[in-house]
């Protein structure tokens, strides 16, 4: 409710009012050719009474305004401020997310790039002899321990049908 009463009070429509008065009274009690008139001279001490009263009241009020104002400028900054910072952060975890993203994408390239250098080196082999050796198995095994998932699970591409990691065949 009362700030209801301060929104009326600092309106711009409430200050031209209070300003209306203000100069009004100040005329009707300090300039001396109005006081000479018969019907205004019974209410020059009341108008200068109403001037000082209407002046305080317009400090007041424009005081208050004002304030109320800083007030809320302040609070606007604020938020500025701190939405400002959330998009800093934001903008930092983006770079951090492609950075990550570039980072990963490499190592899967240079997996990839293992792999069908492996892939060559068997297909020059004969078809019928089986010539794998401990270096090959090694290197399998190197392969897909790069290839587990952060959870601990190995990729779905490295396993055989049904996901038991054994080749498909007899």
């Amino acid at each position: 409710m009362s700030g209801l009463f301060w929104d009326l009070a600092t309106s711009d429509v409430a200050l031209a009012i209070v300003a209306t008065i203000l100069v009004a009274s100040f005329v009707v009690s300090r300039l001396p050719f109005v006081s000479m008139i018969p019907a205004v001279a019974p209410y020059v001490a009341l108008a200068g009474f109403v001037t000082y009263l209407a002046l305080a009241g317009l400090m007041l009020c424009v005081g208050y305004r004002l304030s109320d104002e800083r007030a809320a400028m302040r609070q606007i900054k604020v938020e500025l401020a701190w939405r400002e910072n959330e998009l800093e952060q934001q903008k930092a975890t983006a770079e951090d997310k492609e950075r990550l993203a570039n980072e990963k994408a490499a190592e899967a390239e240079e997996l990839k790039g293992k792999v069908d250098e492996y892939e060559q080196r068997l297909a020059t082999q004969p078809v019928g002899d089986c010539g794998l050796d401990d270096g090959d198995l090694a290197g399998l095994r190197a392969l897909r321990g790069r290839a587990k998932h952060p959870d601990g699970r190995h990729s779905p591409r490295l396993r055989g049908p049904g996901g038991t990691g054994r080749p498909a065949g007899p």
